[in-house]
């Protein structure tokens, strides 16, 4: 009755591993809202069948290399078939939590070594017993903590561009874990002394140095491509600057012409020629800058004279371009935010409609303020539904190498604030709605 107990939770166990390394996959480079019905089976069955024979194993052997490397290659094979490209990065990623949650397993068995001595071999390494579950229990408790604590923060990394480095790192702890299963199994064979204490302090140690130095690659890769986002984002904003500023100058020309456009009319009604009135005003609409550049929606100088440039583009292009917004001057948002947030936003339903073959092209912005929360949502035509791949809407943009630095942008603006996005696909309309709570009337 005693081992059937045993067994149970030494398979509850090893159901809690697998299903671990699955919740580090998902806010890596699976997504589990994507996964539809086929998919879940692979998953469970995956977490089932590699449960049950690291819990076969673990009844005669405290670790096998080839029961692990056997499980790697099993979980690898089902994230390729679920992710279905990218075949080195699905088995670096699979590799890694595994690699993990053995060493964790290395350093408390030498440091129950160090109470057990002679009695580790029966009591751990060669038998199943309560003080094997104990040590299974803590080590998976302990990632599992990890995880949570930094599910958010690396849930915001997108391992595709750190792929050589995820490689790395599952390498260099794959082999700290042969050379450490290697001390083990001498120990345990009395080719070496049983000196747990060291040993296991020299694995936390060199753990603890490589968690340092990939995170380090981390920080200086992620550096790199904020640096490469800052660059093209200043670029964009840049451009919408001088777009702005033509406007004004525009504007200005026009209302220097008013003057000398209103003596010519008065003239014409002094003379009570109303045909010449209306040839002449015909004339001078049909130059006169566009009606609807300079319009004021919401008081925002920035955000209104963004609206109009893009409105007047849109409707170059065949695009109906349609606001409704409350007057409220004071955004929460400076300049460089205003042109990020809704540049990016309006620009990919601009081009969202450009692409698009047959039926009307149109574009709804509504912007609202309701006590102190301030609601946006843009709102396009689309020809089919777009993809998503890991939170970002794929592009179908021919320059793959800037793709989704617009939806970034977003997403760090609205995090800033504090605020809610969500999307919402329909059969041709596609729509992005962003909440802000407590929004002051702030300049």
């Amino acid at each position: 009755m005693g081992e059937i107990l045993l067994f149970s939770v030494q398979a509850g166990i090893a159901f809690f591993e697998v299903w671990l390394c699955y919740q580090f996959l998902f806010i890596t480079v699976l997504e589990s809202e994507r996964l539809d019905r086929k998919e879940k089976i692979i998953e469970w069955g995956n977490i089932a069948a590699v449960g049950v024979l690291l819990s076969v194993n673990r009844m005669l052997l405290f670790f096998s290399r080839t029961v692990f490397i056997f499980c790697i290659v099993i979980t690898s094979a089902c994230v390729v078939y679920i992710k279905g490209k990218d075949i080195v990065l699905c088995i670096g990623t699979a590799a890694l939590p595994f690699s993990l949650i053995s060493l964790i397993d290395f350093l408390f068995a030498f440091l129950s070594m160090v109470f057990l001595q002679q009695q580790f071999e029966h009591k751990v390494y060669l038998t199943m017993t309560y003080w094997q579950i104990i040590i299974f229990i803590i080590s998976r408790l302990f990632i599992y903590s990890c995880l949570v604590a930094v599910r958010k923060k690396i849930a915001l990394i997108d391992f595709r561009e750190y792929k050589s480095i995820l490689i790395l790192w599952s390498a260099i702890f794959y082999g700290v874990l042969r050379y450490y299963q290697n001390i083990l199994s001498d120990m345990v064979d009395g080719a070496l002394k049983m000196r747990g204490g060291s040993a296991g302090l020299s694995l936390f140690v060199l753990m603890i140095i490589v968690l340092f130095i990939g995170i380090i690659l981390l920080k200086n890769q992620s550096i790199k491509k904020e640096n490469e986002f800052l660059i093209s984002r200043d670029a964009i904003v840049g451009q919408k600057y001088q777009e702005m500023a033509k406007l004004i100058e525009r504007n200005r020309e026009l209302v220097h012409d008013i003057n000398n456009h209103l003596l010519i009319l008065n003239g014409y009604a002094e003379a009570n020629d109303c045909k010449r009135i209306k040839a002449y005003l015909e004339k001078i609409g049909q130059n006169a800058f566009d009606s609807n550049i300079g319009g004021v929606w919401t008081g925002n100088n920035t955000l209104d004279m963004l609206l109009s440039q893009k409105k007047s583009v849109s409707e170059q292009m065949g695009i109906r371009f349609d606001i409704e917004a409350v007057y409220h001057p004071y955004l929460p948002f400076n300049d460089n935010q205003i042109c990020s947030l809704f540049g990016n936003l309006l620009d990919n339903a601009m081009e969202a409609c450009e692409r698009m073959k047959g039926n009307e092209r149109w574009i709804l912005t509504k912007i609202e303020k309701q006590n102190q929360m301030l609601f946006i949502q843009i709102t396009n035509s689309i020809e089919k539904k777009p993809q998503k791949d890991r939170g970002i809407w794929i592009s179908e943009k021919a320059d793959k190498k800037s793709h989704g630095y617009g939806q970034k942008s977003v997403g760090r603006i609205v995090e800033e604030y504090g605020g809610i996005i969500s999307y919402q696909v329909k059969e041709h309309e596609f729509s992005v709605d962003l909440s802000f709570f407590d929004v002051k009337s702030t300049t």
